[in-house]
């Protein structure tokens, strides 16, 4: 499916496992630059590497960033990570 998202970033957030892991994947296939976030240092940098290694033609377009959504501060640095 073609989304039109090649070359994007998107910030998946809870997205160490369920839904969010499994979106973070979808964007990956169509080409964008993906932002992991959730609590969980652990499970978000195993997963970050679980979705990484499914994609091998496009290494490095994962990035995990530990974050606590109910921090005002968390989010800003979020989106920050994804600007750029």
């Amino acid at each position: 499916m073609e989304l039109g998202v090649r070359g994007r970033v998107a910030i998946v957030c809870a997205a160490s496992q369920g839904l969010g892991k499994a979106a973070a994947q979808a964007l990956l296939r169509e080409g964008s630059h993906v932002v992991i976030a959730a609590r969980d240092r652990r499970n978000l940098n195993a997963t970050a590497k679980e979705i990484a290694a499914g994609a091998p033609e496009r290494p490095g377009l994962v990035v995990p960033l530990v974050t606590d959504l109910t921090n005002p501060r968390a989010i800003r640095r979020l989106v920050a990570c994804a600007d750029g």
